[in-house]
């Protein structure tokens, strides 16, 4: 594997993971898992999408990592058939539309789709859905932004996927935008009427102080702030996130490292408010909760977010799965009633494929190299890795 470091007049990340392409996990507790994920769960979620002749992203992802660990022609049908299913919803929905239905997940549709196809990309080569996803990009950039529509979405996934687009692409103007989504979050700039805190819009975020609303858009929030921190070199970004994962972690985190209190609203509580029963803690949460602490991590390079990370691995995400690998959960409560379990299905069915793509990189989240020459062990996992 060859290494570069960039410019420091670039600013970016402290720390640098080794990629999960680089580790081979030979492990008595992962290598089950993960051959289960593999053989089991990707090509179980695909029946199941097909069959429905719908498609996600998230799957994309996964298979696609999947591919670049070891080639399979046939996964790699079934992929790229479903990246274009969803650009085939694209382009039949929203030009016609121009982003009115913000509420109900076209941006964040859209940010699910730059990931998979810079996943897609990587695993294969192909250009074909990376120049889509720049095309789609250069849209939503037509329409938002300074001295044009000021909204925001209601979920936060368009900035991770914007970020991840500007850093596979080169193109500054994807990061401005996701720039641009977050400072307007809590600002009521031309009227606009707010979301409140529900969407994490009730105050600019570099003001915000404590972990609120929905617990799985406050995580790709806390996502994106972390990347932009590390992107931008801004102060208040890192001070903002680095605040707020105090108020999360002291106050509103399980011990499974589950966050979401209320079944209601799938949001976060009340300072100490954990009951066992009534909790939520999605496995969507879980996964931007794990994405958040590895971010964290390559930030600042101190060791309590590793092991955040890693008690929402083994725990609050795990648990999402069956052995079997394929019946899931929605939530995780701490103690369950009488005829709750894993089922095959639920709606919106996010969480499965959220968790395979994850399990699918474990990888990414073992080792990590800093600009001084130092190597990183961050987890406890049986593997070999090209540093």
């Amino acid at each position: 594997v060859s290494c570069s470091r960039s410019s420091p007049s670039r600013p970016d990340y402290a720390a640098r993971p080794v990629p999960f392409t680089s580790v081979e996990i030979d492990d008595g507790f992962w290598s089950p898992r993960l051959e289960k994920n593999r053989a089991v769960t990707v090509p179980y979620l695909f029946d199941e999408y097909e069959k429905r002749g719908q498609s996600d992203s998230r799957l994309v992802e996964a298979g696609s990592y999947l591919i670049a660990l070891r080639p399979d022609p046939d996964l790699g049908r079934r992929v790229e058939a479903m990246l274009g299913r969803a650009l085939e919803h694209y382009n039949r929905k929203v030009p016609g539309n121009r982003w009115n239905d913000l509420l109900n997940g076209e941006l964040y549709a859209a940010g699910h789709f730059f990931e998979a196809a810079v996943a897609f990309r990587r695993a294969t080569g192909d250009l074909t859905y990376l120049d889509a996803a720049r095309g789609i990009g250069n849209d939503i950039a037509a329409v938002f932004g300074p001295r044009k529509r000021r909204d925001v979405s209601q979920h936060e996934e368009v900035k991770i996927g914007l970020i991840k687009l500007a850093r596979e692409t080169g193109e500054r103007a994807f990061l401005d935008l996701a720039r641009f989504f977050l400072d307007e979050r809590g600002r009521s700039t031309d009227g606009r009427i707010l979301h409140g805190e529900y969407a994490q819009d009730h105050k600019p975020v570099v003001e915000q102080e404590r972990a609120v609303g929905h617990a799985v858009r406050a995580m790709y929030l806390t996502n994106a702030l972390t990347d932009l921190a590390a992107y931008t070199g801004e102060p208040a970004y890192r001070q903002a996130a680095l605040r707020l994962w105090n108020d999360a972690v002291s106050k509103r985190t399980y011990l499974t490292g589950g966050v979401g209190t209320y079944r209601d609203l799938e949001d976060f509580g009340d300072d100490y408010e954990l009951p066992n029963l009534g909790c939520w803690n999605e496995i969507c949460a879980a996964v931007g909760n794990v994405l958040w602490n590895h971010r964290l991590f390559l930030l600042e390079r101190e060791a309590k977010y590793i092991d955040m990370l890693e008690r929402i691995l083994y725990n609050g995400m795990l648990a999402g799965v069956s052995l079997g690998g394929d019946e899931f959960l929605y939530q995780v409560p701490l103690k369950a009633v009488a005829g709750f379990a894993r089922e095959p299905w639920f709606g919106p069915n996010c969480c499965p494929p959220n968790l395979a793509r994850t399990l699918a990189r474990l990888g990414d989240f073992v080792f990590a190299t800093g600009p001084g020459g130092e190597i990183y062990v961050n987890l406890f996992v049986g593997s070999r890795a090209r540093i």
